[in-house]
């Protein structure tokens, strides 16, 4: 099922960002990675996005250089893995940041750490 709304959304509702040719970076919430298997099927349904992030985390957690732009997207802020923005690539005017802490532990049970 919830590759199906993943399905519908891409060709559906954003549906004119392939028409334009906009690239989507999505980024992991509560909403849309709430357990492993949900992870999983985000890293299938989007498997345009890098796998650099930390260990364990890969196409959860990344970044993309775009000219000056860093765009780095967290999955579990607590295992941030970049540094401050004062630490930024040489070239980079400009950061961002997204990132979900949620609010309730997962109900799948404690997670692993990921040092």
């Amino acid at each position: 099922m919830l590759r199906e709304q993943w399905a519908y959304w891409r060709k559906t509702e954003m549906r004119w960002l392939d028409q334009k040719r906009i690239p989507l970076y999505m980024s992991t919430s509560n909403h849309n990675t709430y357990d492993y298997g949900s992870e999983e099927v985000f890293r299938e349904v989007h498997p345009e996005l890098p796998r650099n992030g930390p260990p364990g985390q890969e196409g959860l957690a990344y970044f993309i250089r775009r000219g000056s732009l860093l765009y780095v997207s967290t999955h579990q802020p607590d295992r941030l893995w970049v540094k401050d923005g004062s630490q930024a690539p040489e070239g980079v005017e400009s950061s961002l940041f997204p990132s979900h802490a949620p609010n309730e532990p997962r109900g799948t049970g404690p997670r692993p750490t990921v040092n």
